[in-house]
């Protein structure tokens, strides 16, 4: 490894996982315990026990069913519980009882793994063929896509440790050794006229059922010899002849990248170190420090890509913050390039332009709240910071009257500081199109009727203004009326203005006495118009307007029990960037599962990493503006 050691900085994610390290545990002492179990075979004509040759209704067809070859070499039950723990655990549960979290919000069980009868009319090759292509009808996603073949065969291994335990194998290899090792051999391999339990093929076409019925052949002569119990164990070792319980060799990894500096005619000063921040299931594990090759290059060696782990690398220069795109290891993939772009800085804002503005009312007796989502994009080759300690990069005027301003990351005195007509924003601004966004709330005094005016301090591209459907009426100048709009069964009248110049006023009437949705008057407080508003969804379908009401409508639905959201300390920063890898995660999932077209989840999770970068460099700075 290039570089020492520094300490590590507050955890930039953590995911809420407590069943999935409890499975870890599980894991490692089962496969601890698997490895002191070596061979096996069977005996003759006994009766099984009640209910074990129940058979299973066969896999529902798919469209376009995946081809899946046999496993060249056996099985990794070490790496399958990895993969049970990412992708299986929160439907299956820890114990693959068919308990996880999910559980209960779906229509059909999932499957439960430790249920005999399950296990003894199954092939693995069958297993195998569900996990690839899925089984929709029972809501079960395909994973063809998103596991490799030797992945796919791995998990079906883990699959059958759930029914088949340590102390069970033992019993299984006591009585294989006693009874079978002398025809078939020590490790299952036969002497070449009998079958080889350690053959691929032959192994994932035969259930534990058939291996089971083959004790009552002429060609076994132990029948009377063993019981039920006896014989099940050994279809138990027997079949985990066919596995491999060793734990894999560790792979070792390299992360490189480039920094590079994107203002025009600047480069990055010799010697710049860098960081490598190194997360397991969420958690900071490890930072690791390296500086800058002559040619601005960087390397760390020596890092093991497992699953569950995220990569980031980060630098500060002109004290700011800038980091990589969030690498998720993987054991497939051993090496990553996670390059850096930098940039001078200025406080010039003359590069800032609003892409999009959306305004959102509600209405209560006598008081309209009013949200405001400002979309920032900094047009220039250098990121805007304050140029004092006191100072700010971003100002925003309110109109006159307001009360009760509020931040959903921030508030007065912290990252946002006041201003004569309104706020400003402290946080820097980096070069490139919606690198920020600031959504402020306040109200304004409403009897009936309001002149609503506000200078917009930078060009926007796009002013909406939506009003819930609730009896109030807006007229104004150069605004075109967009109509009713049902964004998630929530109707909005839509008004719209573009292309607005800095320095321009934003005037407009409210007019009507505002209607509940049941055509009574509104009460004394104002009533959130859309609480039901899935944000994660409204913002995975690309439509700003959704977006933006259900960011507006589900932060005041959340304020209501806190009060006030107070998002830039230290600990609620780091809390911000652990729910951000969650999401990241959650978005992962979902489209592992098929819920989200490609491109859709796509550009929502470079929106998510976005903020989690914007996130770290806020937290890099709050000490330098308080």
């Amino acid at each position: 490894m290039k570089g020492g050691l520094s300490t590590a900085p507050a955890a930039l994610v953590k995911r809420q996982m407590s069943n999935v390290i409890l499975v870890v545990c599980r894991v490692s002492l089962v496969i601890l315990s698997f490895i002191l179990v070596a061979s096996c075979s069977l005996a003759e004509d006994i009766t099984p026990p009640p209910g074990y040759e129940q058979s299973l209704p066969p896999p529902a067809p798919t469209a376009a069913a995946v081809e899946i070859g046999y496993p060249l070499t056996a099985p990794s039950v070490p790496r399958g519980a990895s993969i049970y723990v990412e992708k299986c655990v929160r439907c299956h549960g820890p114990n693959g009882d068919g308990q996880g979290e999910l559980a209960a919000q779906l229509q059909f069980p999932p499957a439960n793994f430790t249920d005999p009868a399950l296990v003894a009319n199954t092939t693995p090759r069958r297993w195998a063929d569900i996990i690839t292509n899925g089984n929709l009808e029972k809501f079960m996603p395909p994973w063809g896509d998103s596991l490799s073949e030797s992945q796919r065969w791995n998990l079906v291994a883990y699959l059958y440790s759930f029914s088949a335990p340590a102390e069970r194998l033992e019993t299984g290899k006591a009585v294989y050794e006693a009874n079978c090792a002398e025809c078939h051999g020590g490790d299952g391999q036969g002497d070449g006229k009998l079958p080889d339990f350690t053959n691929q093929e032959y192994m994932a076409a035969k259930s534990n059922q058939e291996f089971f019925d083959s004790v009552a052949k002429p060609d076994h002569n132990i029948a009377a010899q063993l019981s039920a119990a006896d014989v099940l164990a050994a279809v138990d070792y027997t079949r985990a002849l066919s596995f491999d319980f060793r734990a894999p060799e560790i792979t070792q990894g390299t992360i490189t990248g480039q920094l590079t500096n994107g203002t025009t005619g600047s480069a990055v000063p010799a010697g710049q170190p860098v960081e490598l921040h190194i997360f397991d299931n969420f958690e900071e594990t490890e930072t690791l420090t390296a500086e800058l090759a002559a040619d601005g290059s960087f390397e760390f060696t020596g890092i093991e890509p497992k699953t569950g782990r995220a990569l980031i690398v980060t630098t500060r220069y002109g004290d700011v913050l800038y980091a990589s795109e969030v690498a998720e290891a993987s054991p497939d993939q051993p090496d990553y390039h996670l390059p850096i772009t930098v940039y001078d800085s200025t406080a010039d804002p003359s590069a800032i332009t609003v892409d999009r503005m959306h305004i959102v009312f509600e209405f209560g007796s006598g008081v309209a709240q009013v949200g405001e989502l400002f979309l920032l994009s900094n047009t220039g080759d250098k990121t805007l910071r304050p140029e004092a300690e006191d100072g700010y990069t971003a100002s925003f005027a309110l109109p006159s009257g307001y009360i009760d301003l509020a931040f959903q990351d921030g508030e007065l005195g912290d990252l946002y500081v006041p201003t004569a007509d309104g706020f400003a924003d402290t946080s820097p601004l980096r070069p490139g199109e919606g690198v920020r966004q600031i959504l402020a709330s306040f109200k304004l005094a409403y009897a009936d009727s309001l002149t609503f005016t506000q200078t917009i301090t930078y060009p926007a591209a796009v002013v909406n203004i939506l009003l819930p459907e609730a009896g109030v009426t807006l007229t104004g100048s150069n605004i075109v009326d967009g109509g009713v709009q049902d964004l998630q069964g929530s109707s909005f009248h839509l008004y719209t203005l573009t292309n607005v110049n800095a320095g321009d006023t934003l005037t407009f009437e409210l007019n009507g006495k505002p209607q509940a949705a049941s055509g009574e008057p509104t009460g004394s407080e104002p009533t959130a118009v859309a609480p039901a508003f899935d944000l994660r969804s409204a913002s995975i379908g690309g439509l700003s307007l959704a977006l933006a009401v259900a960011i507006v409508t589900y932060w005041w639905v959340q304020r209501k029990e806190v009060v006030v959201v107070k998002a830039t300390s230290s600990r609620d920063l780091a809390a911000r960037r652990e729910e951000l890898l969650a999401e990241i995660a959650e978005l992962d999932e979902g489209f592992d599962n098929g819920e989200y077209p490609e491109s859709d989840y796509r550009k929502e999770r470079e929106k998510l990493k976005r903020e989690l970068k914007r996130l770290m460099a806020q937290g890099s700075q709050t000490t330098n503006v308080k």
